[in-house]
């Protein structure tokens, strides 16, 4: 009987550490990325390259815009794809130059729109630049693109308690020029000061339930000294503007 219930609890133990493995294995998360293959140009006036994604979190929508485009709709973000992973080629990367951003945006369905609002796309969790130059193909490895695309984005909001989310507002920009100068407004209100620097990122706790907040990201002056409601003279150039709306 003694070795009976050994050779069980051996069995169990076995069966216990496999199962334990499988659970560990299976809550590794991959991280979210976006990535494009090496540009074919071969002399012509467009590139082929192939975009790749996957998320961590599921629902992925993919956009896609043209920094320094002369046409005002490439300049705005359009919707490339959806889905949790996948990849799809594209053949129509000009060769002049142009930046092409692709941003990968998770935690909403995919928007119907053909260029989203800002309150469609979720939170980024990736972006790949793609750019081509005279016919060769753009290795950005040792590039840090942000130095020439101004960036605003927050984190997904989460649920806090008495009808508030949490989330965290990030910012860099691109200009030479002053410095960044972020404002915030809700509904019915003026601009208030928000924060200042080039790059840095802010916690928020003050988002309510089925309230829609307007952050913009302002380059070109200094930040505004001695007031809560700066004026559109002391606020330079907005570059980029992002709503944030949570509802529990």
């Amino acid at each position: 009987m003694k070795l009976f219930n050994s050779l069980l609890n051996q069995l169990f133990n076995k069966n216990v550490a496999a199962l334990f493995t499988v659970l560990t294995l299976g809550a590794v998360a991959q991280a979210s990325s976006i990535r494009s293959s090496y540009l074919s140009c071969f002399g012509g006036d467009t590139c082929t390259t192939t975009i790749s994604w996957q998320t961590n979190s599921g629902n992925g929508v993919v956009t896609v815009e043209v920094i320094g485009s002369d046409v005002s709709s490439e300049r705005r973000q359009k919707l490339f794809a959806c889905g949790d992973r996948g990849n799809q080629s594209v053949n129509w990367i000009r060769s002049n130059g142009d930046r092409y951003i692709f941003r990968l945006y998770e935690g909403v369905s995919c928007p119907s729109n053909t260029y989203p609002a800002n309150y469609q796309l979720g939170y980024e969790s990736a972006r790949e630049e793609v750019r081509a130059n005279s016919g060769y193909g753009y290795d950005d490895e040792d590039d840090d693109y942000t130095n020439y695309s101004s960036r605003l984005s927050f984190s997904r909001p989460s649920w806090i308690g008495n009808d508030l989310f949490l989330t965290t507002i990030k910012w860099k920009k691109a200009s030479t020029r002053g410095t960044g100068v972020v404002t915030v407004s809700a509904p019915g209100e003026n601009e208030k000061l928000f924060a200042c620097g080039d790059e840095d990122s802010q916690e928020v706790n003050w988002i309510k339930s089925g309230v829609t907040y307007k952050f913009k990201l302002y380059e070109g002056k200094a930040c505004p000294t001695g007031v809560t409601y700066p004026n559109v003279y002391q606020l330079g150039v907005v570059t980029r503007t992002i709503k944030v709306r949570a509802v529990r």
